[in-house]
């Protein structure tokens, strides 16, 4: 999620070639008054991808904003209260010749590892999006290759 620079510039490159591998199909093959399927599938690759990049600026939004609307944290599953700073959840205590001590600053803030609220959500966004754009595409590549085989 920190190298959104590179994952957007790929996604992107990746669109642009696809578009310019669908034009260059689309002027050298027979011209129909249908569509045909490698219509179907450059429009669904393409699609996929724009999916993808929007996506990526969507998590890279949350991952590196300040403050979350309740909207965005609840629809992750998270409850505003996991999201809070201030909230102690342990104290590191050493013992040392048989008296134990805290070392300042020990006391754990933040329920979710040093890591600001955004990213967790970022986090979590991004693997529903890997998940939901997964099944997506491979539901889209069953279903073309049962319409290639003429079974549907």
């Amino acid at each position: 999620l920190e190298d959104f620079t590179n994952r957007i510039m790929v996604s992107l490159t990746a669109q642009l070639v696809l578009a310019a591998l669908f034009t260059s199909t689309t002027q050298s093959s027979v011209k129909t008054p249908y569509l045909k399927l490698i219509d179907v599938w450059y429009a669904a690759v393409i699609t996929f991808c724009f999916v993808i990049v929007i996506t990526q600026t969507l998590v890279n939004v949350v991952f590196n904003s300040t403050k979350l609307p309740k909207v965005v944290v609840r629809a992750v599953g998270f409850k505003m209260s996991d999201m809070e700073f201030g909230k102690p959840v342990h104290s590191i205590t050493i013992q040392r010749g048989g008296e134990k001590t805290t070392p300042p600053g020990s006391t754990h803030t933040n329920r979710l590892r040093g890591r600001r609220p955004a990213q967790e959500v970022a986090r979590r966004y991004n693997s529903v999006a890997r998940i939901v754009i997964l099944a997506v595409v491979a539901t889209f590549v069953i279903f073309y290759g049962m319409m290639a085989m003429g079974v549907i």
